[in-house]
């Protein structure tokens, strides 16, 4: 008799459970069918017990040294009126994240896109020489982009497993942008042969 009622209670806890899910679901999008609903609640509980579970990891935060030592190669090439804005930022494509190091400045009227790729250049392998230094192992490249009043640098890296599959989109893409001419990219051969592999 007590299983029974044990039994009753659970599936009625349940119900509840799911019940109060689907008109929270409902408050939150009105506009939905059941089915939808449905949908929606099944994965916001997916991605709770996926946070549950999951441990957060603390990123690597560059030190400031290492910025202005970044914003020193910069100066021969930026127009210093202006600030060369140097940080750590993450470029979000649907659920991936990739960490990248982003450079932005003021050009001075006399440069060219080969002294914009000098510069790429320089500043990837200052990022690799300060990797090697910390101790880290990260794959990486670098491009530049040129807008209507400013040059942006941006390297990209893989800190952890979970960025490679952005980090690889991201090349990929970059790569393909690079052959029509929309950037002047630091090709990276051990990426390519990655890339061919995986193919």
């Amino acid at each position: 008799m007590q299983s029974i009622i044990c039994v009753t209670g659970l599936v009625l806890l349940y119900f509840l459970l799911i019940s109060s899910g689907l008109l929270i679901e409902k408050k939150l999008h009105q506009t939905y069918r059941l089915e939808q609903l449905v949908f929606v609640l099944k994965r916001d509980i997916k991605r709770i017990f996926r946070t549950l579970i999951s441990k957060v990891r603390d990123r690597y935060v560059f030190d400031l040294a290492f910025y202005d030592e970044i914003r020193g190669l910069v100066k021969e090439y930026a127009n210093l009126q202006f600030h060369i804005q140097v940080g750590q930022y993450f470029y979000d494509l649907r659920k991936e994240r990739t960490p990248f190091v982003g450079i932005e400045f003021f050009p001075l009227n006399s440069n060219n896109d080969d002294d914009y790729m000098q510069l790429t250049n320089i500043i990837i392998v200052k990022f690799k020489t300060y990797l090697d230094a910390s101790g880290l192992i990260w794959k990486n490249f670098a491009y530049y982009s040129k807008g209507k009043d400013f040059i942006r640098i941006l390297v990209f890296y893989q800190e952890y497993p979970e960025d490679e599959k952005g980090f690889m989109a991201r090349y990929k893409f970059v790569l393909r942008m690079n052959r029509k001419g929309d950037y002047g990219m630091i090709e990276d051969e051990q990426l390519n042969d990655e890339i061919n592999n995986i193919k």
